[in-house]
């Protein structure tokens, strides 16, 4: 385990309930390309904290980058969907931009 990633599980012991710490552990794992450990946090931070926008972008990305377009597809119309709820206007066109590209 890297330092960077030795912090961070630091900082999730001290709160689990931080979606934005579930979310750097996952960008670290995919930086050192760990990406079974990046896919497994994302797919929690998902299920667990589905209002956690930056999640949906970035695993979509992941998706894509591993010529998964129908998961990446799925992911960028869910974040649309929660970026809609949350009347995250700038979120919902670049999640829309994402999920244009791929067609």
């Amino acid at each position: 385990m890297n330092d960077r990633l030795g912090k961070l599980f630091n900082l999730l012991e001290k709160d689990k309930s931080d979606p934005f710490i579930h979310y750097a552990i996952a960008l670290e794992y995919q930086s050192t390309q760990d990406l079974p450990k990046a896919i497994e946090y994302f797919d929690f931070i998902i299920s667990n904290f589905p209002e956690y926008l930056p999640s949906y972008m970035q695993y979509g990305l992941l998706m894509q980058s591993l010529n998964n377009i129908e998961g990446a597809k799925k992911l960028f119309n869910d974040g649309i969907i929660k970026a809609k709820e949350q009347k995250d206007l700038h979120t919902q066109k670049e999640l829309e931009e994402f999920l244009n590209d791929l067609d």
